[in-house]
C-alpha cells in the first residue's frame, strides 16, 4: 500500500519513539519504518503492525485530503471535461455544415444541368433531383436536431 502523505513520522515523534524503537514495537526492521517514512508503499500487515504499535488506527497513519480541496479539483476536471464536449460539438456540426453545404452546391449544378435537357429525359432528372433535395433536407434536419442537440 502506498504510504502517499504519511505521518508515521510525527506520530512516532509525538510519542517519543526513535525509529529503532519502532520497529521493535512493530516486529518490522528499521529500513521498513524509514521506507514508510520516506513514502514508500509497504504491506497491510506492516501498516497494521506499526499502527497497533503507535497505538492509533491505520487511517490516521496517512494525511486526509480535505473534501472542499477534493471538490475544487473534481470543479475544475469538469469544466475541462465541458470544454472539451463543447468544442467536439461545435466541431462536428461545423464539418456537418460543410458536408451540406457541399450536398445543395451539387443539387445546384444537378439542377441546372437539368434545366439545359428537353422532353422525357428532363422530366426523369427533374424527379430525380426533387426526391435527393427533399431526402437531403430530411437527412439535415436529422442530423442537426437529433445529433447537435
Amino acid at each position: 500500500m502506498s504510504m502517499n502523505k504519511s505521518k508515521v513520522a510525527e506520530i512516532r515523534k509525538q510519542k517519543s519513539l526513535t525509529q529503532e524503537n519502532l520497529a521493535e514495537k512493530a516486529y518490522v526492521t528499521v529500513r521498513t519504518i524509514q521506507r514508510m517514512e520516506a513514502g514508500e508503499e509497504v504491506s497491510s500487515e506492516t501498516l497494521k503492525s506499526v499502527s497497533n504499535a503507535l497505538d492509533v488506527t491505520v487511517n490516521e497513519l496517512f494525511e486526509s485530503i480535505s473534501s472542499s480541496d477534493k471538490e475544487e479539483e473534481i470543479m475544475e476536471i469538469s469544466k475541462e471535461q465541458q470544454k472539451q464536449f463543447n468544442y467536439r460539438k461545435n466541431e462536428l456540426f461545423t464539418i456537418k455544415l460543410i458536408t451540406f453545404s457541399f450536398i445543395f452546391v451539387f443539387l445546384g449544378l444537378f439542377g441546372i444541368f437539368v434545366g439545359e435537357l428537353e422532353g422525357l429525359e428532363q422530366n426523369i432528372y427533374r424527379i430525380i433531383w426533387i426526391f435527393a433535395l427533399f431526402l437531403s433536407l430530411a437527412i439535415m434536419y436529422y442530423f442537426l436536431n437529433v445529433f447537435i442537440s
